[in-house]
This record gives structure tokens, C-alpha cells and sequence, in this order.
């Protein structure tokens, strides 16, 4: 089976999805990662968001920030909240909280993901967290090898295609926290920020797609209008 025909997922960013071969291939594990200010969460909503307004069922989970504060930033750039999408909150996860959850965040996740598949989201299609670091902060003990081949492993079982967002060590020289992710996910884009004389331009690169030819460039990466467009040499 080629490239070209894997199902996938759009990600409705112009110019991004032919560098694709199409968008995201089906149920993959995507790392989003970047240095802070890169846009990794506006991006993953914005993925969410459009294929939410094209009848997929998405959840977007934020471990960071107040529902109320996403949704308000996100309808401040244009991008309205489609009755396909939802958002959910870490108070919002509390309320439905069993013992022992907190010790171990990474499987309640999965656990809840799961139980709301069976419930209510059996079309469930896409899946954002935002973000990794947060989640690896809420355990009561540091994740270990085995807990995080356990914990993506468990989201690939969903079906749905994950966008996990990951803060870049400043150091730059791994993509996830402990750089394990890197290893275990199916992709990895990498958005980045670069100064050029006074100017900021943002970036992003796909360094590992799998199921999909692409090329390691780095390409220019815009939000006009409501919209994301990447740069590519062929004019999107």
C-alpha cells in the first residue's frame, strides 16, 4: 500500500496536507512539539476545529489551561467551537474522578477516554492533550519507560487519531520530555520560532511521519485571517 492510499485525516491547513500525502494517516499518535510561543495548542485546536465543523467527533483536553480561557482565545482568532468539538478541562476530569486517580493520571486518561468511546463518542475520531508535560506533572511518580509505551499503546486502541503537545527542552536536543516519545509516536511536527533581524518567523518541520514520503525541510508557517498556511515553494 502506497502513501497516497492510507486513509488520513485532513488537518485543513493549506499547503500542510499535500506535504502529507493528504493529512494525518488514520489512528496515528502524533507528537506536536516546539519551544514555548510556538503555537503547538492554537495549531491542535485548529485541527480539531475544522474537522469537528466537518462532522468528526473530536475532544480537545487542556491540563494547562481553563476550558473557558480556551475557547475565548480561540474564538478571539477567528475559530468558533463546532458542536463536533469537545473541550474539557482538569477540573472538569476531577469531578469524575475515582480513587486512587490521582496517582496515576496517565491511566485514568485513557480510562475515561475510553469509557466516554463506549457511552457517548462511539464516532470518536480525534483527540488532542494538551499537553504531555502537564500530564507527566500530575503523576505522583516520574512515568517510567514501560508507563509510557503502556500509555500510548492505549490510546492507539481508541481508533482515533492523538495529537499529544509537547514543550521542547530548551535545549533542543529531544522532541518529547524524556525523548522516549520520540521513539514510540508515529510522527512528530516540529513548530518552531526563529529571529531574523527584528522580525519573528514561525516554522514547522514534519520529522517523522509514518506511511508517509515526506521531506525534513523546515517550511514558513502563518495564521492569517482565522487560518493556517504553510509556505511551500509550490505557492501552498
Amino acid at each position: 500500500m502506497s502513501g497516497k492510499d492510507i486513509v488520513r485525516v485532513p488537518t485543513f491547513v493549506e499547503g500542510f496536507d499535500r506535504l502529507l500525502c493528504g493529512g494525518i494517516p488514520v489512528g496515528s499518535n502524533v507528537l506536536v512539539t516546539g519551544v514555548p510561543g510556538s503555537m503547538k495548542s492554537t495549531f491542535c485546536y485548529y485541527i480539531l476545529s475544522k474537522n469537528a465543523a466537518h462532522g468528526k467527533r473530536s475532544v480537545f483536553i487542556t491540563l494547562e489551561q481553563k476550558r473557558d480561557k480556551i475557547l475565548l482565545q480561540a474564538e478571539s482568532m477567528g475559530m468558533n467551537k463546532p458542536e463536533n468539538l469537545v473541550v474539557g478541562d482538569i477540573a472538569s476530569f476531577r469531578e469524575q474522578m475515582g480513587n486512587g486517580v490521582e496517582e496515576d493520571w496517565l491511566t485514568f486518561i485513557t480510562l475515561f477516554l475510553e469509557k466516554k468511546k463506549e457511552e457517548k463518542w462511539s464516532d470518536l475520531s480525534l483527540v488532542c492533550i494538551d499537553s504531555l508535560n502537564a500530564l507527566y506533572s500530575l503523576q505522583r511518580h516520574e512515568p517510567t519507560r514501560n508507563d509510557l509505551f503502556a500509555f500510548f499503546s492505549e490510546l492507539q486502541k481508541l481508533g482515533s487519531t492523538n495529537l499529544l503537545v509537547s514543550e521542547m527542552p530548551l535545549t533542543r536536543d529531544r522532541y518529547g520530555q524524556y525523548g522516549v516519545e520520540d521513539f514510540i509516536v508515529d510522527g512528530i511536527f516540529h513548530l518552531d520560532i526563529n529571529m531574523i533581524g527584528n522580525a519573528v518567523e514561525r516554522t514547522i518541520q514534519i520529522v517523522k511521519m509514518r506511511a508517509t514520503p515526506h521531506t525534513l525541510e523546515r517550511y514558513p508557517f502563518v495564521f492569517e485571517d482565522g487560518m493556517f498556511h504553510v509556505l511551500t515553494l509550490e505557492g501552498g
